[in-house]
């Protein structure tokens, strides 16, 4: 049994710190992202892949290399808790009483070239299950670049990941999972979309959950009028900030009201409010109306945004599948996420040295 199958664009994130000048040299605003073709992505890397003698002398971090995308980052953090609790590093509370003990399969498309086959090795080396199709060209990469203020601009080409079909979902592995988790990302070309379309139908009639996430502002607004008509009866949690939501439901006067214009879009839904944690709304059918619960964040000091939502969802669909209620799982989320931003990158594997993972993990919440 699986807990979570996940679908989504496998790139290769390439993590760099830089002064303001690196942006202004590729005329690209601060906290951007930004979809580059091949032949621009080698540019950018001209620009930013140092030699280790060059980042010593003038006193930079080291280039990282994360397998990522949205939907990996997620996948990857569930491995992550489920290693802190088999080696008993989580507070009773969170504690599984069902599924720590289940796998994880991530899907998605990767080249045929020696980046994919790293990118498959590493999520492997995770014990995430791989179900990834390979197609003949570059594997997907997402070029990130951290400013001194800790905002990240992306420049993310996507390769590989936009071939990605209905031929390339293994319904053996999804029909053994319990949650079906993806991003709108995968609206972006009609072969992804037409892919999670034929996978959420499968999951509707076999009972699995399905998790959606709005992805972006721009990816909303872009598919705004066929979310709002697909959406219901599709998807069992959405998860959103308040920029996508807004974009969604068209109100921007309150966070409640905005989340609430959204009660028929699925039965649960988060949004997300950064810093200051986010609100939790779970549709009661017997009175038929959305409670709306508050839910507060952790005051951190940030090093780096990226990883953020991802991290968020993690935290959530682990308290969610391990039987916790939808507040308890919104607060396991919040945590996740305040812990990922005092790290570079979506490195799970750094937030252990942190104090507040051995405050808040170790004595409880």
């Amino acid at each position: 049994m699986y807990s979570v199958y996940g679908i989504g664009n496998p790139l290769m994130d390439i993590i760099t710190f830089e002064d303001y000048a690196v942006l202004e040299k590729l005329q690209k605003p601060p906290g951007s992202m930004n979809l580059i073709d091949a032949e621009e992505a080698e540019s950018i890397l001209k620009i930013v892949c140092k030699t280790k003698d060059e980042n010593r002398k003038h006193g930079r971090k080291e280039l990282k290399r994360v397998p990522g995308g949205s939907c990996a980052n997620t996948v990857r953090g569930l491995a992550w808790i489920r290693k802190m609790g088999a080696a008993g590093k989580l507070p009773s509370i969170y504690s599984s009483v069902t599924g720590d003990s289940e796998g994880l399969v991530y899907s998605g498309a990767v080249g045929n070239d020696e980046t994919g086959e790293k990118y498959v090795s590493l999520m492997k080396s995770y014990d995430i299950k791989m179900a990834a199709a390979k197609k003949n060209c570059t594997t997907g990469r997402s070029i990130i670049i951290v400013t001194p203020d800790h905002e990240r601009t992306m420049f993310t080409h996507l390769g590989a990941c936009r071939e990605f079909s209905a031929d390339d979902i293994d319904f053996g592995f999804l029909s053994e999972s319990r949650y079906l988790y993806f991003l709108g990302f995968m609206w972006d070309t009609d072969s992804q979309k037409n892919a999670i379309k034929k996978a959420v139908d499968f999951a509707v009639k076999a009972g699995i959950k399905v998790c959606f996430d709005l992805a972006g502002p721009f990816v909303v607004k872009r598919y705004k009028n066929e979310f709002r008509s697909w959406l219901p009866g599709h998807v069992d949690i959405l998860l959103g900030n308040r920029e996508e939501f807004q974009a969604l439901t068209g109100i921007r006067s309150d966070d409640r009201e905005t989340l609430s214009a959204a009660s028929d879009m699925a039965r649960i839904l988060i949004l997300k409010r950064g810093k200051n944690g986010c609100l939790a709304g779970e549709y009661n059918n017997t009175e038929k109306v959305l409670q709306v619960t508050e839910v507060k964040g952790e005051a951190v000091e940030t090093v780096d945004t990226t990883g953020a939502g991802d991290a968020f969802a993690a935290g959530l669909l682990y308290g969610l599948f391990t039987g916790r209620s939808i507040l308890s799982s919104a607060r396991f989320a919040n945590l996740l996420a305040s812990l990922i931003v005092t790290v570079a990158g979506c490195d799970y594997e750094a937030l252990k040295e942190k104090k507040l993972f051995r405050k808040l993990f170790c004595e409880g919440l």
